[in-house]
């Protein structure tokens, strides 16, 4: 098929005639078999789901072949025209998508291919899009963008009701949680390797926004959106969110995200949660108020923590209980996260949390709010909990068996100081870090825990702790606390806890 040998029943002869054909992708002499592929995929042709994707994968291993460059960049334009069209578009998409991560591994040629297809698209399509700004040029974004309306029209159309639609196909061969998904990845794919140009913005982030959020009446189509801006990626064990959008932008869909608690309402509670977190993260991490949070947040600049007026509002007016402890979380861990160069001692950063807290319940008391009093007690009793290391242990699984007891022999430091714990073998991480604290009498949060030189996070206390033995040494090296810092003697001296 690559190396351009006749159909079966041609003439070689025929073929000499023929040195230096033009390259047209369409050509049934030198790729045969692309016209008739390109065919099966389109939506008009009559086979199954099953052959469009056998015919699909053969097309992408033929164009990402070194051997095939002359077809590869006019079937990729011959995608991007099937999307402005609003023809067959997640096979379009699937193979566009192969195409350009090709190019992008084949670095400055790759780069270079990309911002062709950008510029040809801008130039070919701007007279379509004379109702955009005119400013921001024409993209393959505003392609991808307009296509949406397109699609939810026809849904529309044929659905009335809202409810989960994830299983229904309504154009084509696919899905609707696959067509809206290819889409979604392909925007991403486009945004992050397109050129500076050619970025999402704004405005057309504000109209994605309105598309999936506020005027969508399907709510499996948000649920796939917010799954969407929520996306992290694993990286050395690590769950690390992927950067979608420009510094600019974060902070755009932050400000929509702080505005949009009560549209979302709390059947997208958990969602809702994990988009605000990461941004609200990303914003600060931006603007130098947090930092590290990948392996452990730590707070420098209290003061200027962007969001942390609407984090307090979630964690204490929302009315489902799973992302409001999310957000209850956070808002410790934020409290219980300083750096010694924030300029503020941690008995005043945990003494204004809990008088936040206190001034809650004052206040609450008089118009006898008890939802929103319970909700600033159970942030006390977590903030407690937490210090305790309680918010991190969890009941031990029971066995009907006996428990052999393992022994690991644990090092403090910086005095070197060993000792054996007898553990089960389904503790926890958070579990052993309790038992730890109890046996040296130091803090829970007093010390860091580290196996074969690396420190355990405290983001894995809830993962089982699996390798025992003498011969593998945990060390619990105690952080600088000064007494005047301990966490009981805080809490003793807040004369509004104490009343609380």
């Amino acid at each position: 098929l690559i190396e351009g040998k006749p159909e079966v029943g041609k003439e070689e002869g025929n073929m000499e005639e023929k040195k230096k054909p033009e390259p047209d992708p369409t050509s049934p002499i030198k790729y045969y078999s692309l016209p008739t592929l390109w065919k099966i995929v389109q939506d008009e042709a009559s086979g199954s789901q099953a052959i469009v994707d056998l015919a699909l994968s053969a097309i992408k291993d033929i164009l990402i072949n070194n051997n095939c460059s002359e077809p590869r960049y006019p079937y990729l334009m011959m995608c991007i025209d099937n999307i402005d069209k609003h023809k067959s578009i997640p096979q379009s998409i699937a193979l566009a998508y192969s195409i350009i991560g090709w190019y992008i591994e084949q670095k400055a040629f790759g780069v270079q291919k990309i911002s062709t297809m950008h510029k040809k698209v801008s130039t070919e399509t701007d007279s379509q899009y004379s109702n955009l700004n005119p400013k921001i040029p024409v993209s393959i974004i505003d392609i991808i963008l307009n296509d949406f309306p397109h699609y939810f029209a026809i849904v529309s159309s044929k659905y009335s009701r809202n409810g989960e639609i994830g299983d229904t196909i309504f154009v084509g061969k696919y899905k609707n949680s696959i067509t809206i998904d290819y889409r979604l990845r392909f925007l991403e794919l486009i945004i992050n390797n397109g050129p500076a140009e050619f970025k999402l913005g704004k405005e057309r982030l504000r109209k994605l926004w309105d598309m999936f959020v506020t005027n969508c009446k399907i709510e499996s189509d948000t649920l796939l959106f917010l799954k969407w801006l929520s996306t992290e990626k694993e990286s050395q064990g690590k769950s690390i969110p992927t950067q979608i959008f420009t510094p600019e932008e974060n902070e755009e869909l932050f400000s929509i995200l702080c505005k949009s608690h009560a549209i979302l309402g709390d059947h997208f509670g958990l969602l809702y949660f994990k988009c605000f977190s990461k941004y609200f993260k990303m914003i600060n991490i931006q603007k130098g108020n947090i930092a590290n949070f990948y392996l452990k947040m730590i707070v420098k600049n209290y003061k200027g923590l962007v969001g942390i007026e609407e984090l307090w509002e979630n964690a204490i007016y929302r009315t489902e209980e799973t992302s409001k402890r999310k957000f209850g979380e956070l808002i410790v861990d934020i409290y219980l996260s300083g750096s010694e160069n924030s300029g503020t001692k941690k008995n005043d950063i945990w003494n204004i949390f809990l008088d936040k807290c206190m001034e809650g319940v004052i206040a609450n008391e008089i118009g006898k709010e008890e939802a929103k009093i319970e909700s600033y007690i159970k942030l006390l009793l977590l903030f407690v909990d937490t210090l305790d290391g309680k918010k991190y242990i969890q009941p031990e699984e029971p066995t009907n068996t006996y428990v052999y007891l393992y022994p690991v022999q644990v090092i403090k430091q910086p005095e070197g100081i060993a000792n054996k714990l007898e553990i089960s073998h389904n503790i926890t991480i958070g579990q052993l870090r309790k038992k730890i604290a109890d046996f040296f009498e130091i803090p829970f949060l007093g010390f860091q825990l580290i196996y074969k030189k690396n420190i355990i996070g405290e983001e894995e206390n809830d993962s089982l702790f699996k390798e025992f033995g003498w011969g593998n040494n945990v060390y619990a090296q105690t952080l600088a606390t000064p007494a005047s810092e301990s966490p009981k003697l805080i809490l003793a001296q807040n004369e509004k806890y104490i009343k609380c």
